[in-house]
């Protein structure tokens, strides 16, 4: 049986044991480097890694998940290709049984040629717009009296939204006040360190340690390549007339500030409620947790593997293994306990079988048996339907010489 029919059969049968019904599908992209130059390994491609493992050859690995987080499909691509261009493939994939439904992806997979793709293999989509297109923005985020507070979400940070439509989508406008804060600080952060690199710069300057402009100029191109988030929101050039290098932040930075927290989603479905747009977006935070699994978890990464194929088969194995884990935090879920994967082993790791050794005359019995469980343990066995006086006991038996 190839791997594709083994995927299709255990998507088959998770939708029979669960009763799910395929009508939204996440899909993202990741990728994961090796151990050692696989200079024979045609996927084994330099990139840019998402762990900052830039010494290393990647690997990249596309899946899709429904919307209860069940992986549907999944590629293996070389480690050195666009995001925008594993699409394609995937979407066609799904294109004879499940034409109508709802795709959800991220900015970087989200290029016009795709968006007007998933349209014209008769599906829908659900995106979010780049980042600097917030500035196109601006007068919606501006006008906060048009903005409500999503509902059901007293315990948790706010997200406000604001719904307008453009040419044939229907865009929402969100404000999150958690985001806000983690933008900010990221750009403060970046902000900080260019102008400590620039304080550095108008040293060697004053000095005379660096004279040519030319390699004054070269200098200034690093900066700006070096910190691409805040340094666009600066003005930097050398007064060879001074002998100075001069600098001050525009006008922009002040937009860029206030729009912190703020992001626009894109919805091909007028149709859809805003709040429900928002919802499913926010979904694709189960493919992010399944990567983080298949990494810290299943044995993923590193990959040592010289030839294509067994890394696309160390791969599947590891997808096959998330099959598992996920039945297990799903099934749990349903029973009214939600539980991560982690917390479980912790739980569980304390639950073992036992030895026990008997003396005889004639030789050494030995008993293994499963101990006796926690009633938390108990209480996860239950729900996973585990019977424990079902667990096998190992007998044996060992003559004496």
């Amino acid at each position: 049986m190839s791997k594709n029919a083994i995927e299709e059969a255990l998507a088959r049968r998770e939708c029979d044991i669960f009763n799910i019904k395929h009508t939204i599908f996440l899909y993202d992209l990741t990728n994961t480097y090796f151990e050692g130059s696989a200079l024979n390994n045609e996927i084994a491609q330099r990139g840019h890694s998402k762990e900052k493992r830039f010494d290393c050859p990647l690997v990249s690995c596309g899946m899709i998940l429904n919307q209860d987080g069940f992986i549907v499909k999944h590629q293996s691509f070389a480690g050195n290709i666009g995001e925008a261009k594993t699409l394609k493939e995937q979407i066609q994939s799904l294109e004879e049984d499940y034409k109508g439904s709802l795709i959800v992806i991220d900015s970087g997979i989200a290029s016009a040629e795709n968006l007007q793709m998933i349209k014209d293999m008769g599906f829908d989509y659900i995106t979010v717009a780049k980042r600097p297109s917030r500035l196109a923005y601006e007068e919606q985020f501006a006008d906060l009296d048009k903005f409500r507070k999503i509902q059901g979400r007293e315990d948790k940070s706010d997200v406000l939204i604001n719904a307008f439509e453009k040419d044939d989508e229907k865009l929402i406008a969100c404000i999150s006040s958690q985001r806000e804060k983690k933008e900010k600080a990221i750009l403060s952060l970046a902000e900080e360190r260019l102008l400590k690199d620039l304080q550095g710069l108008c040293g060697s300057i004053d000095k005379g340690t660096l004279k040519v402009q030319e390699k004054i100029n070269r200098r200034i191109g690093r900066l700006l390549e070096r910190h691409s988030r805040v340094a666009r929101y600066y003005e930097i050039a050398y007064n060879k007339d001074k002998n100075a290098l001069e600098y001050s932040r525009k006008q922009e930075y002040e937009h860029a500030s206030m729009l912190c927290g703020g992001y626009v989603l894109r919805c091909s479905r007028k149709d859809m409620a805003d709040a429900d747009i928002w919802r499913i977006y926010i979904m694709l935070t189960k493919v992010e947790s399944g990567f983080r699994a298949l990494k810290s978890d299943l044995g993923l990464r590193p990959i040592y593997h010289q030839k294509a194929s067994r890394t696309s088969d160390h791969i599947f194995i590891s997808i096959l293994a998330y099959h598992l884990l996920h039945w297990i935090e799903y099934k749990l879920q349903t029973e009214g306990m939600n539980i991560s994967w982690r917390a479980l082993k912790r739980l569980l790791q304390t639950h073992g079988y036992a030895t026990i050794l008997a003396d005889a005359e004639q030789g050494v019995c030995r008993i293994r048996k499963a101990g006796r469980a926690e009633p938390k343990q108990q209480e996860i066995y239950e729900k996973l339907g585990i019977e424990l006086n079902s667990l096998p006991t190992i007998k044996s038996f060992t003559a004496k010489q």
